[in-house]
């Protein structure tokens, strides 16, 4: 029902505004891309509600996993497309700055990605109903009976334990990635008008790490389980918009040729 009614409340709009000509060929472009993505989400939710929800009370997790990335996929579009509607002045960076500064945002970027992957197969699997104690799990560093299924990889996305292990693992990697980001930004006077935004983004994900670890402890109680699924989404935010400041506000001057060469 909800996403039918979003695909009502896009279409409306759109018409009124194509009617009245207020897109441009580019323009007209993104939008018509971002109501197909829109179609491409209903698809896939059809796609993973086939997979079960009749006969047994849960769907596929690799398929709400596929339906949870395109959703974030279709939000960072929009995130996207409305900072581009917003236009700053152009502050450019030194060369040096800008490119490591790209390098670690796309890094935290894919990471967070790949994590939110393995959060929906930890929610698909319900997962985070075992093992209930952190730092270790029940005791050990390494998920009991993690490897017992053939062949070993097919353990990271369908052993229940693994699974959450690696969930664990990939949380931690971007915290720590993220206090060193925060760090090396503030160190760089380059970079100083930037350290609000790395230190935003790495107390979000120090949230998110608290609000994972809560979820877990707490056999997955349902509000902090869904606190920690909207946090996620703010990270994502963050991280978009942090890295559009970067690509679009302050890429730096394009070298000239030298004309007496």
């Amino acid at each position: 029902m909800i996403g039918r009614l979003i695909g009502v409340v896009f279409l409306i709009p759109f018409l009124w505004f194509w009617y009245r000509k207020y897109f441009n060929r580019p323009l007209l472009k993104r939008v018509l891309l971002l109501f197909a993505l829109g179609g491409l989400q209903g698809l896939m939710g059809w796609y993973m509600v086939s997979s079960g929800l009749v006969d047994r009370p849960d769907v596929s997790h690799y398929r709400l996993a596929m339906h949870l990335v395109l959703a974030m996929t279709i939000f960072g579009f929009c995130l996207w497309f409305a900072n581009d509607l917003a236009p700053r002045p152009w502050r450019p960076l030194p060369a040096r700055a800008y490119d490591w500064l790209l390098r670690w945002l796309i890094g935290l970027g894919a990471l967070t990605a790949i994590q939110i992957f393995w959060g929906a197969l930890v929610a698909g699997l319900n997962a985070g109903f075992i093992l209930n104690t952190f730092p270790l799990m029940n005791g050990s560093l390494l998920p009991p009976n993690g490897w017992s299924r053939k062949p070993l990889p097919i353990n990271l996305v369908e052993n229940l334990a693994t699974v959450q292990w690696t969930h664990r693992v990939l949380g931690t990697v971007l915290l720590v990635g993220a206090l060193v980001f925060v760090y090396k930004v503030r160190r760089d006077p380059d970079l100083t008008r930037f350290v609000p935004w790395a230190t935003a983004l790495a107390a979000v994900i120090v949230v998110q790490y608290g609000l994972g670890v809560t979820t877990l402890l707490t056999h997955v109680r349902t509000p902090i389980a869904a606190l920690h699924q909207v946090t996620a989404l703010v990270i994502v935010a963050v991280i978009l918009t942090f890295l559009h400041r970067v690509v679009v506000d302050a890429r730096p001057a394009p070298m000239v040729a030298d004309s007496r060469m």
